[in-house]
């Protein structure tokens, strides 16, 4: 069984890089490079621009026909020794190689997750001869891209920009959060959503829009979001004002860090950045049950076993005094016991009781 399902590999991996060369040359003058979902339907495409800028755009294929979802959109990231957004040159691009895993989970929208895509890895270098990749991913619910210093050092490297842009292709409306002011317990993720702006609209907090931001145009619903943030990177944002739809990425407020950590993250070589995902479809569905997240989580290092999944009551969510009472609390439990839920969560101010 397994000498068939590796057999099954090489042959899919064949076909990728087959499909490939559909869309690169020999020459490095190649004006786009693209992977394309297992699926076919949706494509990610990179277009080179003036002055040696980089950008991507985003078709979905739905019945035969070519719809853009992201227009050219700007890529780059700069580091304290060097920028990687202008005067890049092509160096290397790597076959197609088709991601075929499958893992299961102890608790989400579903145990068994198959994870299969096509990934494209494209090799650029800066006027200083400094290598950055940039890792594509085409899954049959959308795309992902993330940017790698693929050269090993083991000296310390401030990332201190990122210009990455989401273009939103066509009028539409935005479900998006305005991004908390950074207080105490802020940024808390407890702002109520904005409920079907237009698309462009500027955030009433100058802190711009929070993660994941969801759009709906005439030709798809779209989500973006990030995944697999470490501790070498920042958790991003979206800027405040998206003129034209364009909507671009927001490092981490100034006061976030709290004097805790390095505001700009420190890192040493190779070193990959969280993912930049946009999931999308015809039909919101392909949102609500895409699995894209988790997929580009990478794998637990420790042993979650001890972990079970259950359902809780909860009393702050209606009684948000209720952690100070034990005999309110108690009521919870006691809810809990009668329903045959697994837990009753104690929130907080517990420790004022």
């Amino acid at each position: 069984m397994n000498d068939m399902i590796i057999f099954k590999n090489i042959v899919r991996a064949a076909l990728a890089a087959a499909l490939f060369g559909i869309f690169y040359s020999c020459s490095t003058k190649t004006t786009e490079l693209s992977v394309k979902s297992p699926d076919g339907n949706i494509q990610f495409t990179i277009v080179p621009g003036d002055s040696g800028k980089l950008f991507y755009k985003v078709d979905l294929i739905d019945s035969g026909k070519t719809l853009n979802v992201i227009s050219p959109s700007p890529l780059g990231i700069v580091r304290n020794d060097g920028s990687f957004v202008r005067d890049l040159e092509f160096a290397e691009v790597n076959p197609v190689l088709t991601i075929n895993e499958a893992f299961d989970l102890p608790a989400g929208k579903q145990k068994h997750i198959e994870n299969l895509a096509n990934e494209l890895t494209i090799t650029f270098k800066n006027p200083s001869g400094m290598l950055m990749q940039l890792i594509a991913r085409a899954y049959d619910d959308g795309v992902a891209f993330r940017y790698a210093f693929p050269e090993k050092n083991d000296q310390v490297f401030k990332i201190e920009n990122e210009v990455t842009g989401f273009d939103i292709q066509g009028n539409g409306n935005a479900w998006l959060q305005p991004y908390d002011r950074v207080t105490m317990w802020t940024p808390a993720y407890e702002t109520f959503y904005t409920n079907s702006i237009p698309i462009g609209t500027p955030s009433d907090s100058a802190e711009g829009w929070a993660f994941p931001a969801l759009f709906r145009t005439d030709d798809a619903w779209i989500l973006v979001s990030e995944a697999a943030v470490d501790s070498t990177c920042y958790g991003a944002h979206l800027q405040p004002q998206a003129p034209d739809g364009r909507y671009t990425i927001r490092l981490p407020e100034e006061e976030e860090a709290m004097n805790l950590m390095p505001q700009d993250p420190e890192v040493s070589l190779p070193w990959y950045s969280p993912w930049r995902v946009i999931i999308l479809g015809s039909e919101l569905s392909r949102i609500v049950e895409s699995n894209m997240i988790v997929k580009l989580a990478p794998e637990p290092q420790m042993n979650a076993d001890w972990v079970k999944p259950g359902r809780a009551s909860w009393s702050w969510w209606s009684e948000p005094t209720s952690p100070r009472n034990f005999n309110a609390l108690k009521r919870y439990v006691d809810l809990a016991a009668a329903m045959g839920w697994e837990y009753s969560l104690v929130d907080a101010n517990w420790d004022l009781m």
